[in-house]
């Protein structure tokens, strides 16, 4: 039953005796006053097949037939009950680790993730910003104007709920795929345009880079961890699904889609560009042509290209300025992603209660989203800001998802033997693969941390000695 499931839960929170009792306590206080709300939402969620909670479509329990007062009736055979439900309310990622992991891998898990989504915040204002300046059809306001306008649009619609944001960011995951698309085919146009045609200004010399720089994996792979990671934002992104008996297959066409696309464009634009490859790749289109119109030298000895076609016009513009208008729309999932998170850990187990306060949402929000927005301001370089904080996204992607697999895993054959499965079970849904996937994490970190600290010492011990001579 619910009330069995949360009583569970509460008494793994701590070891001692006595918070365990008040822990359970006050777990069967809080259920039965939320019982009576969603009595109705659970009916209705389990008669359309359904879940809401964290165990969603978990394995059916087997009820005993009922025994008659005087004869025995003939057996008869045993009807599996309905879905098991939590109760109409979704866990954000702190309150799972504080509820299987216990509080040290809250404290843990609240400062990988506040730096990687701090980070990340804070490279969305960069990117915006840089797409913008280096635009020549939205000029005038310079670096800090943009970052300001950026704070206008994306402190509003942080303060939204999802709910509200669903047309928006369904329209522009198509808007996505056609810069995907946009980007390919420009290159593979120069490419069969000939050795001797160039799309672009300034024109990019043909280059044979090596397909592989295995120098440069530390690099890569913080970057690749800002690409694919939205684990910390999966019960948010969950909790507007109508049927969460599909997230399983939607969150793995996600998955597959973006490692395709990414690996597409980072195979087709760095093997052009080559060296020449800006920070943010797309600020290479600026100069983008088609080879369409003439190249005229002014008399300082400048040059700038004339009667360009307009689809190219059109297409340069695109791939330069969708990605300020992609932040916009991502900047508001990652803030509320963090400010639930602060709220979470700030107020525990009264979350539930704290979080029906708009007051208290729309602090915790502004706690996210302003400080990225000033550091913006200082720092510009995407590549500076990315180097250190994306570390931390392979704990989130890999070491925090394993910990709470292995533990909750463990609670549940504790507590309940016979519900060992559930709707997402699969094969690799054990504790061997959990814990594989847990050290892959804390190695990855290693690795690149300390490559890191490890070029940033070089470089000052360098400078040191040229500075002694």
């Amino acid at each position: 039953s619910p009330a069995a499931f949360l009583n569970a839960a509460a008494a793994a929170l701590s070891t001692p005796q006595q918070r365990r009792a008040t822990a359970a306590a006050r777990v069967r206080q809080r259920a039965a006053a939320e019982r009576a709300g969603e009595a109705e939402e659970g009916r209705r969620l389990v008669g359309n097949g359904g879940s809401y909670g964290s165990l969603p479509r978990t394995a059916p329990v087997e009820r005993a037939p009922p025994v008659a007062a005087a004869a025995p009736a003939p057996a008869k055979p045993v009807k599996p009950a309905k879905p098991v439900l939590v109760g109409a309310r979704k866990f954000e990622v702190p309150e799972l680790c504080l509820m299987f992991c216990g509080s040290q891998s809250l404290v843990g898990y609240m400062a990988a993730t506040g730096l990687y989504l701090y980070g990340a915040l804070w490279a969305y204002a960069s990117v915006f910003a840089n797409a913008l300046e280096s635009s020549d059809l939205v000029s005038g306001c310079g670096y800090a104007g943009f970052i300001a306008l950026f704070s206008a649009i994306v402190v509003p619609l942080s303060l939204l709920d999802l709910r509200e944001q669903i047309a928006v960011q369904v329209s522009l995951s198509g808007c996505r795929l056609l810069m995907v698309l946009a980007m390919v085919g420009s290159i593979m146009g120069d490419a069969l345009a000939g050795p001797e045609a160039f799309h672009f200004d300034p024109a990019v010399p043909h280059q044979d880079p090596p397909l592989v720089r295995w120098g440069g994996a530390y690099i890569l792979l913080p970057i690749a961890a800002y690409a694919s990671i939205f684990h910390h934002s999966i019960p948010g992104l969950s909790q507007p699904v109508a049927d969460r008996a599909q997230l399983a297959s939607i969150f793995g066409n996600v998955f597959v889609f973006t490692a395709a696309s990414y690996c597409l464009i980072g195979l087709v634009v760095g093997y052009y560009f080559g060296d020449d490859i800006q920070t943010s790749c797309n600020i290479n289109w600026g100069g983008y042509h088609g080879g369409t119109g003439t190249l005229v030298q002014d008399a300082d000895g400048t040059q700038h290209r004339t009667d360009v076609a307009l689809w190219a016009k059109a297409l340069s513009a695109y791939v330069v300025l969708f990605p300020a208008l992609d932040v916009v729309s991502a900047f508001p999932l990652n803030a509320i992603t963090l400010g639930n998170n602060l709220l979470g850990a700030h107020f525990g187990e009264k979350i539930h209660e704290a979080e029906k306060s708009w007051h208290n949402r729309t602090r915790f929000r502004c706690y996210a989203c302003l400080p990225p927005i000033f550091g913006a301001l200082l720092v510009r370089d995407l590549g500076t800001i990315t180097d250190f904080t994306g570390v931390t996204g392979f704990a989130i992607a890999f070491s925090f998802p394993a910990l709470l697999s292995i533990y909750s895993k463990r609670m549940v054959e504790e507590h309940f033997p016979r519900l060992t499965t559930t709707g997402y079970h699969n094969g690799f849904s054990n504790e061997q693969w959990a814990l594989t996937v847990f050290f892959f994490g804390v190695v990855l970190v290693v690795f690149v941390l300390g490559c890191l600290i490890w070029e940033a010492s070089g470089g000052f011990l360098l400078t040191i000695g040229r500075n002694r001579n």
